[in-house]
């Protein structure tokens, strides 16, 4: 994958054919676990898309997630034009196999 990914910080998650899944804890209140999930794209998306961060709430008792924001940009890294939605989702659960399930399951059994 040519992506010249920069992770200083960031665990590997998995990676796809198209994509590379990395996440970082993130700063929470006390009752709850946060983490940032990042999608580096080795070609942009229809959209344009080369990299992708998500702030995830993570409620480890039933194992499941919830956007509270993106950002996208136009090169890897972080880099570029940077787009940014804050709307915050609903609790989902990840698919068995997906990286939202591994996602979930990497910060629950994180215990720093």
């Amino acid at each position: 994958m040519e992506t010249n990914l920069k992770a200083d910080g960031w665990s590997y998650l998995g990676s796809a054919t198209d994509l590379i899944a990395i996440y970082r804890r993130a700063l929470a209140p006390p009752s709850s676990k946060r983490a940032w999930i990042r999608y580096e794209h080795t070609a942009p998306t229809k959209d344009g898309v080369r990299s992708r961060v998500m702030l995830y709430d993570v409620d480890c008792s039933q194992y499941r997630v919830r956007q509270l924001q993106s950002s996208t940009y136009s090169r890897n890294n972080m880099q570029g034009e940077g787009q940014r939605e804050g709307e915050v989702a609903s609790w989902e659960y990840g698919a068995p196999g997906t990286f939202l399930e591994a996602f979930a399951q990497a910060i629950c059994s994180d215990e720093s």
